[in-house]
């Protein structure tokens, strides 16, 4: 989502007020390694630093949603109930903020290579059907 100005004028808001722990990327892969976001009322504001070390990867998040909120005021809203793990990331000084709702993610240090193996992945039988979704809500 593109975010015009500052970043530091954008928050997000999560549904629940939760624990907010988010595993950590170590030589890109994702750790075991954990760190938990600070919030006050559910709001995370927003900063370059919390993206140093890259994605944010929340892989128990209780909440169905969040919020972006600028200067306070909610201007779009991400569903993501039907997914297990979640990504939020950005790079330094870029316009920009993405929310990803996801089903897999990058290798971790235990990946054994073998696909089938790997953590989030999503296996069908053949002629077996899967759905899920996330809609973007502009407030």
């Amino acid at each position: 989502m593109a975010l015009p100005g500052n970043l530091e004028t954008y928050s997000i808001e999560f549904e629940k007020d939760e624990p907010l722990e988010y595993y950590l990327l170590e030589n890109d892969l994702i750790s075991n390694k954990t760190k938990k976001l600070a919030a006050k009322n559910k709001i995370v504001p927003m900063n370059y630093e919390l993206f140093e070390n890259d994605a944010l990867i929340f892989k128990s998040l209780q909440s169905n949603f969040l919020t972006i909120l600028e200067n306070s005021n909610p201007i779009v809203r991400v569903n993501f109930g039907d997914f297990p793990n979640l990504g939020i990331w950005t790079k330094k000084d870029a316009p920009f903020l993405c929310i990803e709702p996801w089903f897999g993610f990058s290798d971790t240090e235990e990946n054994s290579g073998n696909l089938f193996e790997k953590e989030g992945i999503q296996i069908l039988d053949t002629n077996e059907n899967f759905k899920a979704k996330f809609n973007i809500e502009i407030l």
